[in-house]
């Protein structure tokens, strides 16, 4: 699978369904059924799969701004 796009990230939210996909290196885009958008860190640690929520989407974009 290729890079996530901004466009695709914006069409999702628009369209509202649910949906979990990977950038890869276990960077995920997720948008939960109530319409919550965030940018999950998937990972292995212990033999387990673990997720950390780095944050919501747009309060973080998928680009980097000369702001950060």
């Amino acid at each position: 699978m290729g890079k996530l796009t901004d466009v695709q990230i914006r069409n999702w939210v628009k369209a509202g369904k649910s949906i979990a996909r990977a950038d890869g290196g276990g960077l995920t885009f997720t948008l939960s059924a109530k319409g919550t958008a965030a940018w999950v860190l998937r990972y292995r640690f212990g033999g387990g799969v673990r997720e950390l929520t780095l944050g919501r989407y747009p309060d973080i974009p998928l680009t980097r701004s000369s702001s950060f």
